[in-house]
């Protein structure tokens, strides 16, 4: 197998043209000794694995039972001290909190506010307990989804239907704007006599004061309709004026008799 990265010729010693070639010795690598394989030799060669697992048990018993002496030798130790100086702690929160004499109530409330604890919000990412608890909701919905989907149709869906039901139930049938073409278009019976004659209306053209430029049909309608409000308004007011004008000659005249 190649070198992945060929050697540097630049860092060799340089070697005389007439050197002896026993002269010339690189270091020799340091072999690296597995403390395994030392422990193997010292014990006479290969040991089995179960033996050696038992040796190295016997070795870790009696440095554990050790560490726990310790730190139960440690704690025994600490405990009366630390129940003093809580009761000291205690104690002297307590006379602390106490109001003073001559002390105003805003300045103990806010000594009192002072002296409890802080309650910090957790920092971080969520720990396993969150986690879990995340898992088993979205498990849960899952499941309550799928329970849906067997059913045929979500129940919101099934509410949604009956509200439009009753709404539809409540409500009264519109009238059909097209009876008339119907009534119209109605077929003569066999041997049916008419009574007269079939009327037969001109049709009158529609809007024929305002010109096309004025826009759409609609606006068209709007246009003529109060073209012909202003027209009535007018005649009246000029009806009206022309009855005045007539008062007016009336007396004129009776007072020229007179």
């Amino acid at each position: 197998m190649p070198r992945k990265k060929p050697r540097n010729p630049l860092k060799r010693k340089p070697v005389e043209y007439n050197q002896d070639p026993d002269a010339v010795r690189t270091k020799k690598k340091k072999k690296t000794v597995n403390p395994r394989i030392e422990e193997e030799e010292k014990l006479g060669g290969k040991t089995p694995k179960e033996f050696q697992r038992l040796l190295n048990m016997s070795k870790k018993e009696p440095a554990k039972a050790q560490s726990n002496d310790s730190e139960r030798g440690r704690k025994k130790q600490k405990k009366p001290n630390d129940k003093k100086q809580d009761g000291d702690v205690g104690s002297s929160k307590a006379e602390e909190l106490k109001i003073q004499p001559g002390e105003k109530m805003a300045d103990f409330v806010r000594r009192v506010d002072q002296a409890l604890p802080l309650v910090k919000a957790r920092s971080g990412s969520p720990s396993r307990a969150d986690k879990k608890r995340q898992k088993q909701r979205e498990k849960a919905l899952r499941q309550a989804e799928q329970r849906r989907k067997e059913k045929g149709t979500d129940d919101e869906e099934e509410e949604m239907l009956q509200q439009q039901e009753q709404k539809l139930s409540k409500r009264s049938p519109s009238p059909d704007p097209w009876a008339h073409l119907e009534a119209r278009n109605v077929k003569p019976k066999f041997n049916e006599v008419a009574s007269k004659p079939p009327e037969l209306k001109a049709p009158t053209k529609l809007m024929k004061n305002v010109p096309k430029a004025a826009g759409s049909m609609a606006r068209r309608d709007m246009l003529e309709q109060e073209r012909n409000r202003f027209i009535e308004r007018y005649r009246a007011l000029m009806e009206n004026k022309r009855g005045d004008v007539r008062l007016n000659l009336n007396t004129s005249e009776n007072s020229d008799d007179d």
